[in-house]
């Protein structure tokens, strides 16, 4: 039994020298293997036997031989040292990217398209974490954030919560969906007053519908509303159906392929924003930080929406 002032002082260090030196029979080759010089790692040997009371090794010919207490003590130390060299390089993971579950909510209509790659490719990326993906309202995504449910929130802002702290990711303008057969596809740009008593569907997001109904509101231009779709995906299908046009944000076109479908710009246009955040009151943990990080990065640059739809007449 060692004396418990070996035990407290005895370091990771120490131990990593005299298993070196052990399977190597060198005090050169177990310091190399370190990365140390001879000199520091004899010194760590010295320390350690001094810190036990015993000797650990005899030089044999030219070799370091390890006395019956160190062949002892090396089957113990060998199972706590891989022990501890877990620990550590655990330690390392969790300091490079961390560990757990990353938890995010987005709205609807960014469930496709480029958020879910950015998903996959950081999980390739990062093999050792979970990701729980939730998607609510626009409303539920805020209240989920501040109410710590989850770390990040993926929606159109901006947003007037002081707590939040906001990371704008991308903007870009709204389109005028409609079906590729319907006589307003063969324009370049579809003005709003083109949608006068044009059969309309609604789509989900109550600030962006406030947009649009003050859009047709401010020219005067009445519309038919005979559909109210509670899905984007039902919105497009409609549209696809020709059960009418739509004015949508161009993220939710991100993952659509389908030859019925128009996409046109508006005019007047208007942009839409979309923003990731967090409650500024709850520290980020190091695995969502890095996911922050990683959209960021991966979003520069990028403005790809729709153009797998039919592209504009020239």
């Amino acid at each position: 039994m060692l004396p418990n002032s070996a035990m407290s002082t005895i370091n990771l260090r120490q131990i990593e020298a005299f298993i070196g030196v052990i399977e190597s029979g060198s005090v050169t080759r177990a310091a190399e293997a370190m990365h140390i010089t001879q000199s520091a790692a004899s010194r760590l040997l010295q320390r350690l036997e001094s810190d036990l009371g015993f000797a650990l090794f005899v030089r044999v010919a030219g070799r370091m031989t390890p006395t019956e207490d160190a062949k002892a003590l090396y089957v113990e130390a060998q199972r706590s040292f891989i022990g501890m060299r877990q620990i550590e390089q655990a330690a390392q993971r969790i300091r490079d990217i961390g560990t757990g579950t990353l938890r995010i909510c987005v709205m609807p209509t960014l469930q496709q398209g480029v958020l879910p790659g950015l998903v996959a490719e950081f999980c390739r990326l990062h093999p050792g974490i979970s990701v729980l993906l939730d998607v609510q309202s626009h409303h539920d995504v805020v209240h989920s954030v501040l109410r710590g449910v989850v770390e990040i929130g993926f929606a159109t802002v901006p947003l007037d919560e002081p707590k939040l702290a906001i990371s704008l990711l991308s903007e870009r303008a709204a389109v005028c969906l409609v079906p590729a057969s319907h006589p307003l596809a063969a324009k370049r740009r579809i003005r709003i007053e083109d949608l006068r008593d044009v059969e309309y569907i609604n789509v989900p997001g109550a600030r962006f519908r406030d947009q649009i109904d003050r859009l047709f509101a401010e020219h005067d231009v009445r519309r038919r509303m005979r559909i109210d779709a509670r899905t984007i995906l039902a919105a497009t299908a409609l549209v696809a159906s020709g059960a009418g046009v739509s004015i949508v944000d161009p993220f939710s076109l991100e993952s659509i392929d389908d030859s019925r479908l128009a996409a046109r710009p508006l005019l007047p246009s208007f942009n839409v924003q979309v923003g990731a955040f967090h409650n500024t009151l709850q520290p980020l943990s190091i695995v969502a930080r890095k996911f922050l990080e990683h959209c960021e990065r991966s979003v520069q640059g990028t403005n790809s929406v729709a153009t797998k739809l039919k592209a504009s007449p020239r």
